[in-house]
Parts: C-alpha cells; sequence; structure tokens
C-alpha cells in the first residue's frame, strides 16, 4: 500500500470514550517510579540518612575551630539550640511517636495511588505489552514510517459523509445535503475520538486512507502505552475474510494467531471482552460477491460488541453495496485541487527536483490533470519523470491505459536508479514476471500480505504441477514412515508417514521473513537428535543384552544394529516434529522456482524489491507498494514478460 499525507497535524492528546476491561484499569509500580514516585521503603532510608548526618554535624560543630567562628558564628548558635531543644530524649520520643502515627497512613495512601499488581495482573498486562510492541513494528516502523521517509505527500481535506452509513433514527440524513467539510488540518483522530470509535474512511484509489488509518493507529498506540484501560489498536486487512466467510469475531482470533503470533486463548479473551480497537483495511479488496456479506458481518459484530471499530474502504466499491455500515460517521478524503497540485510540484521543484516536461503536460492536458487528482498518482508520477523527459504522459489512450504507462514508468525508473545484479541471474525482466506472479498469486487468494513460510500447493500456477508435486511428497514421507514401521508396524508406520507428511506441522513463531519454516528445521533437527539417540542406545542395550555380550562380534553386532535403530528413529522424529515441514515448504518452493514463477532465493529477491520501493516489508510480511500497483502487475502477469514493455526505454516512450 503506497502511503500518501492525509492533513494530519500534530496534536495534543484527546481521550474520547472507548470500550475498556475492568481488570486492566491498573497502574503498574514501574509507571510510579517513572513518574517520580519513589517507594515508601526509600523514603524511609533516605530519612535516616539524614538524621544521622545531622547529628554528625551537630557533634563535629559542638567545638568550632576559632578561624570559623566569625563567618559561621549564626549558624553555630543555631544548630546549639537545635541541639540544646530538639535533641533532647523528651522531642526525639515526641518525634518517633508522630513518625509511628503518620508513617503507616503514608504507607497505605502511597499503596492506594499506586497499587501493586497481583500475579494475574502481571500475566493479563505482559501480553498487552508484547502486542503493542508489534503493531508498532509491523505497521509504524515497517509501513507507515517508511513510506513517508520517501518524500512530501500532498495533502487531502476531510468532508463528512453520512449518506455512506447507517445511522438509524439517531441523526436522520437529508438527502441533496452537500458533504460538509472539516476545518483544514483536522486530523482523523479528532473525528474519531468525537464519534466514539465507530468511522468509516472513504476516498478514491490513491488519496490516503490507509496512511489516515495508520497515523490513528499511531496515535492510539501512543495512547495506549500510557494508560493501560484503553484497547491495543491492531490494523487488521479484511480482503482474507471472503475465504472462510466466519462470523467476524472468530476470523479475528485466526487473523491474530497468524499475522500477530498471539496465542489463540489470548487473542480470544481479547476478542470477547472488546480489549481490542479494530482498524479493518480494505473492504474494497473484498471479492465482491462477499463484500456485502463482509459488511454484514461488521454489523453483526458491532451490535455485539461496543469496542472502536474503524473501516477503510474506495468510495465506489461501497456505494455499491446493497447494505450499510452501522457506524457513527463517515469522513471522505477529498482529491487535490489544481491550486493544490501546483503549490505541491512547487515545493518539489523548491527542493530540486527538475519537473518542467510534467508541468507542461499538466498545463496541456486535462485529462492527465484528472488522472494526477490522485496524490498516489501524481507523487508516482513525480519520481518516475523527475529530471526525464515525458512524452509518455501526451500518448494517447484511456485512461487505465494512460495509467498502465505511468505505472511502467515508475517500475523502470526503480529498476534504473537500483539496478539489479546480473551475475547472479537477476534481471529488471525477470523481477518484473516474479512480481506479476505474485500479484496474481494474492488476487486469487483473496490476500494483501505475502508469507513466505505461507506458501502452499495451491500457489503452484497449473493444478499438473500440484499433483506432481503433492505424489513426490507423498513418496518422501513415506519412506520414513516405512522405518519407523520397521520398528513397530509396516502398514501403520507408512500410513503415519503418509498422512503427518501430507499435512505438515508448521510453528507459528514468525519474528522475520520464513521463520516459520527455520523455526520447523530447528525442532525438527533437535527431535530427530534426541529421539535418534535415546532409541538407539535403547536399541543397543537390547541387542547387546539379546547376544549376551559374548565376543567382538556380537558386540560389534549390537553396535550396528542399534545405529541403524537409531537413524530410523531420529529421521522418523525429525519429520514429526518439524522436519516434514521444511521439506513441504522447499519442495513447493523448488516447484515454482521450475515454473519460473518466483525465484530460488526468494527472501533475498522480496528484500531487493522493498529496496526499490515496490514492495514493503511489514513484520514477516511482504505487501506490494499500492493495490494499484499489484492490480497493474496482476492485469499483465498473463502476457510474456517481452510485452511488458519494462525496461529503462519505458521512460522514453
Amino acid at each position: 500500500m503506497w502511503l500518501v499525507d492525509d492533513r494530519q497535524a500534530p496534536t495534543t492528546t484527546v481521550r474520547g470514550p472507548s470500550a475498556t476491561i475492568p481488570r486492566m484499569r491498573i497502574c503498574t509500580r514501574q509507571r510510579a517510579d517513572e513518574q517520580g514516585a519513589a517507594p515508601p521503603g526509600r523514603l524511609l532510608a533516605l530519612a535516616a540518612l539524614l538524621l544521622t548526618a545531622a547529628v554528625t554535624t551537630l557533634e563535629l560543630w559542638a567545638a568550632t575551630p576559632g578561624w570559623l567562628l566569625p563567618a559561621r558564628q549564626r549558624t553555630v548558635d543555631a544548630l546549639h539550640w537545635t541541639k540544646e531543644h530538639w535533641l533532647s530524649a523528651t522531642a526525639i520520643t515526641t518525634a518517633t511517636a508522630v513518625a509511628g502515627v503518620l508513617v503507616p497512613f503514608l504507607i497505605r495512601w502511597l499503596d492506594r495511588r499506586h497499587p501493586k499488581l497481583t500475579v494475574e495482573q502481571q500475566r493479563l498486562a505482559q501480553p498487552r505489552l508484547v502486542m503493542l510492541k508489534r503493531v508498532r513494528h509491523k505497521w509504524i516502523t515497517g509501513v507507515l514510517e517508511a513510506s513517508l521517509a520517501q518524500g512530501e505527500r500532498l495533502a487531502c481535506g476531510l468532508v463528512r459523509r453520512p449518506d455512506a452509513v447507517d445511522l438509524g433514527a439517531r441523526a436522520p440524513y437529508r438527502p441533496g445535503r452537500p458533504p460538509r467539510p472539516f476545518p483544514e488540518s483536522t486530523p482523523i483522530s479528532q473525528v474519531f475520538d468525537q464519534v466514539g470509535g465507530g468511522l468509516l474512511i472513504l476516498g478514491t484509489p490513491g488519496t490516503g486512507k490507509t496512511t489516515a488509518l495508520l497515523r490513528l493507529c499511531g496515535e492510539l498506540l501512543d495512547r495506549a502505552e500510557h494508560d493501560p484501560a484503553l484497547p491495543i489498536p491492531v490494523v487488521v486487512n479484511l480482503a482474507p475474510w471472503a475465504r472462510e466467510r466466519r462470523p467476524l469475531g472468530a476470523w479475528l482470533v485466526d487473523e491474530l494467531a497468524d499475522g500477530y503470533r498471539v496465542p489463540r486463548r489470548i487473542a480470544r479473551a481479547w476478542v470477547e471482552q472488546d480489549a481490542l480497537a479494530l482498524l479493518l483495511d480494505g473492504l474494497d479488496e473484498v471479492a465482491a460477491a462477499h463484500r456485502a456479506a463482509c459488511a454484514e458481518a461488521v454489523n453483526a459484530w458491532r451490535r455485539e460488541h461496543v469496542a472502536p471499530v474503524v473501516v477503510c474502504s474506495r468510495t465506489q466499491e461501497l456505494q455499491a453495496l446493497g447494505a450499510r455500515l452501522q457506524l457513527e460517521e463517515a469522513v471522505e478524503l477529498q482529491p487535490p485541487s489544481d491550486a493544490e497540485v501546483g503549490a505541491y510540484l512547487g515545493r518539489l521543484e523548491a527542493a530540486g527536483a527538475p519537473l518542467a516536461d510534467l508541468r507542461a503536460a499538466l498545463a496541456s492536458d486535462q485529462e492527465l490533470r484528472e488522472l494526477l487528482r490522485s496524490p498516489l498518482m501524481l507523487h508516482t508520477v513525480a519520481l518516475a519523470y523527475q529530471a526525464h523527459p515525458a512524452p509518455a504522459l501526451h500518448a494517447p489512450g484511456t485512461l487505465a491505459e494512460r495509467q498502465a504507462r505511468l505505472w511502467a514508468a515508475y517500475v523502470a525508473r526503480m529498476f534504473e536508479q537500483r539496478p539489479l545484479d546480473p551475475d547472479r541471474g537477476a534481471t529488471a525482466g525477470k523481477a518484473l514476471g516474479w512480481l506479476a506472479w505474485l500479484a496474481r498469486a494474492l488476487q486469487d487468494h483473496n490476500q494483501s500480505e505475502f508469507q513466505l513460510d505461507r506458501v502452499d500447493l495451491d500457489w503452484l500456477p497449473t493444478r499438473t504441477q500440484q499433483r506432481l508435486t503433492r505424489l513426490t511428497l507423498g513418496l518422501a514421507f513415506g519412506l520414513p514412515g516405512l522405518l519407523a514401521g520397521l520398528a513397530g508396524g509396516l502398514q501403520l508406520g507408512l500410513w503415519v508417514g503418509l498422512v503427518s507428511g501430507l499435512t505438515g506441522s508448521m510453528r507459528d513463531e514468525r519474528a522475520r521473513p520464513n521463520e516459520g519454516v527455520r523455526r520447523s528445521a530447528q525442532h525438527g533437527l533437535l527431535g530427530g537428535l534426541l529421539a535418534g539417540l535415546a532409541l538407539g542406545t535403547i536399541s543397543w542395550l537390547a541387542y547387546a543384552t539379546g547376544a549376551g555380550l559374548a565376543g567382538g562380534l556380537g558386540a560389534g553386532l549390537a553396535g550396528s544394529r542399534g545405529l541403524l535403530a537409531g537413524l530410523r528413529a531420529g529421521l522418523a522424529f525429525a519429520l514429526v516434529f518439524g522436519g516434514d515441514a521444511w521439506v513441504y515448504h522447499y519442495a513447493v518452493r523448488a516447484a515454482l522456482s521450475r515454473a519460473n514463477a518466483a525465484p530460488w532465493r526468494y527472501g533475498a529477491f522480496l528484500e531487493a524489491m522493498a529496496e526499490r520501493l515496490l514492495l514493503h516489508r511489514s513484520g514477516s510480511a511482504y505487501l506490494f507498494a499500492h493495490q494499484l500497483l499489484r492490480d497493474y502487475l496482476a492485469d499483465r502477469s498473463a502476457r510474456p514478460t517481452a510485452e511488458l514493455g519494462f525496461d529503462a526505454g519505458e521512460l522514453s516512450r
């Protein structure tokens, strides 16, 4: 997703009404320390230290040196008076009694202000802190900040769209009334606070809907990190909902488990207790046949829960829905005016970007001005044609054809600025072909994010390749099953080997790309080594005992049999404990590479595309820089790479 500015100026934090969990309404002792509140024990120790220092000073100054008397006479007199009147037995006894009465009340008062966490509260607070860090790393650091660092974005204003949501009888909308704009520079977080969290964000492609959503997520993260009573903001793309079309709550549990690596037990508790602020992106990316059902699933969730919900969608796709979302407010990001476009290009030129050809094309072509009224497309063209001639901007064609040429120029410019290394077998043409296949595969699987360790057999381009790879895997996994069967039942071992091999045992620990496969390999290796060592030793002892340890020949025969038994058991257990998932994954990767759908070193390729601003890395996942770029590549994926017009010469066409 390409991110563009949505005119959100920094504002002070405003805490709007939000759903909370009563038992999370706690203030930790660590937070008290950060704010400067000292524990009672430290206060008492400090008081004792000061008292000791005072007594020591009085004793030392009882016989003051003569050379100090003129300058310190008044101080000495005051200290002597204090020693005589306040350090008497009566004064000390009185002070001790008063302290004995007041200190318990002071301790109780401090504990009430900063209550200690119970064991249960500590158990609940730790996953929350981890989740906040994961959301920030995945979406703010990985996507929002990386995109905003690429340069200035054109700002977009907000208008109210009450006709786009179902307000019920609370605030009937009068048809025909023009949309009311918000004051200039109104941040989306202010609207969110005013309506209590039920918000719909609309806009045409490229106006910055995702940017608005992620900016809101960043501010909600800041609030939640300082107030444990506030819900955890989570960004979820709605496109995968169309695969199974389940109730939103059950589907969210799976998305949290797969996308954020949250244990299902914790994810289910968060969902049921309204501990999350749901930021749902990409309603327009849901398959058209199921988009209305997805909107109804969101409405059903809203009727049963009070957690804040924000939904993003393109305006045209939402208007085509039969049902409206039951949210409190709808806002639409407005395309920039001609004056705003001119001012934006002026700022780029002032920063050193030559854009004379682009300005000339915009001045003489009304259709081009309409095409580039999207902040995304304007930024894309500014990057593609900066300091380059732009005759392609004047080429005739439909809007779709002209937009495709602009994307082709942008992709070509990205590879011109950072060429690939041909010595490693990577060329721009091959890279574009691999990107086109990935774009089509994501569309076919109703996904916006690509997880490398989630590549499955159904990602292979043809059914014939899927069947051949499945047969190869079945035979490969049948062998360890056969080996295990030799030790305890041939038929049972073969059946277990085939079933466990084809189902896999992928681990859900993904802190970086392909981490799940690495973890599976580590678990399989460890399990195989331990099982092989243990069962090999047991088999050796059994054979040695049977042979009676009679001579070297018996011991050698027992040792060889034990070694074979250990190897059989180690291989079988290695597959059961995760090795099967590793073999499965790389078998599919090998089939994709043979079909020229993907490179063998897929992780390095994805990182290279992220460096060229064609992909974004979001945690362990990758996603296209914008849905429009993904759609452009997917629409052309069926054509040969040579027909894509992908080379440096595209800049002059």
